[in-house]
């Protein structure tokens, strides 16, 4: 490929990958692969918005224009959910809807129980049996079940929490061991709540690795 191994001679930023996010990446690429070898339908989803007075910021004009006008206002800012496989768009599965939220931020006028509800009533009543539905790390995509402990939880809740997962532990260790502990486990035993959904229904859901957006075909729509 051209690359060749040397040291590093000047003052130059380097661009290099975290381990962890290339290690997210080498797991999402066998699960994708392990799901297709099984014949199961690959279903990715997205949201994005549109304001109702869209238009171009430039267009071709002759000489004799003064200039193309553009309306000051954007209009309503609409939300736009939807989801598909390589045989389309899902059918029934288009959530569009105006933002109330002020803060220029699209993600804002989204959350977990709009996130659920549109799963629950437009997306899985018209998935493919055993589907697997790939999602980004959005926050609402990724609310736990039951919240893991985290540095600031009390001792005794950390015991009770590695206890309650059949976790071995030595209460007379210090709370920074124990947590220490946890962080090894915690992946093991967490749950999110999209996932519990969809596997209710028979359905799996499989995450993007971090800064991966071209590993989802509907971005490029």
């Amino acid at each position: 490929m051209g690359f060749r191994y040397k040291k590093v001679e000047n003052n130059r930023k380097l661009l290099i990958e975290k381990d962890d996010v290339r290690l997210k990446r080498v797991k999402f690429l066998a699960a994708i692969k392990k799901y297709r070898l099984q014949g199961r339908e690959i279903v990715y989803m997205d949201e994005t918005y549109i304001h109702t007075s869209h238009l171009a910021g430039k267009s071709w004009a002759d000489s004799s224009e003064n200039g193309v006008k553009q309306l000051i206002s954007k209009g309503q800012r609409l939300i736009i959910v939807h989801a598909g496989s390589r045989k389309g768009f899902i059918p029934g599965a288009l959530l569009m809807y105006q933002s109330t939220d002020k803060t220029g931020d699209y993600h804002n006028a989204m959350n977990n129980e709009n996130y659920e509800k549109w799963l629950r009533n437009q997306l899985i009543p018209n998935l493919a049996p055993r589907s697997v539905l790939v999602v980004d790390n959005a926050a609402y995509h990724n609310k736990y079940v039951e919240k893991p402990p985290n540095s600031n939880t009390r001792k005794q809740d950390m015991i009770d929490w590695l206890f309650k997962h059949n976790v071995p532990i030595d209460p007379s260790l210090t709370k920074l061991e124990i947590y220490e502990i946890i962080c090894k486990y915690k992946q093991d035993f967490v749950e999110y709540s999209i996932d519990k959904l969809m596997n209710e229904y028979g359905h799996s859901v499989l995450r993007l690795p971090p800064y991966h957006p071209d590993f989802n075909p509907i971005e490029n729509i």
